[in-house]
């Protein structure tokens, strides 16, 4: 899977749902890897970008992913996947 990378708070509920299926994770599952509460796992992936720091890291490293930070202009847009 190429990289994902999130702009706007738009686009950062869909891009977690679209990670956690990838992955092949239910919410269940992710639930039992991350220890994130079913109820908290539906409200990021709907878009509720109100989570903790610690819910956002635990959701993604469950699903295999980690963060980096990248400056704007050492991203080409034509390498990302939607």
């Amino acid at each position: 899977m190429r990289n994902k990378i999130i702009r706007t708070h738009i686009q950062f509920g869909p891009i977690l749902k679209d990670i956690r299926k990838s992955t092949n994770l239910t919410q269940t599952q992710l639930y039992e890897e991350s220890g994130i509460l079913p109820k908290t796992i539906s409200a990021l992936e709907n878009g509720n970008t109100k989570c903790t720091i610690e819910s956002f890291i635990n959701f993604i490293q469950a699903c295999d992913y980690h963060i980096e930070l990248v400056k704007n202009e050492d991203i080409n847009d034509s390498e990302v996947e939607w």
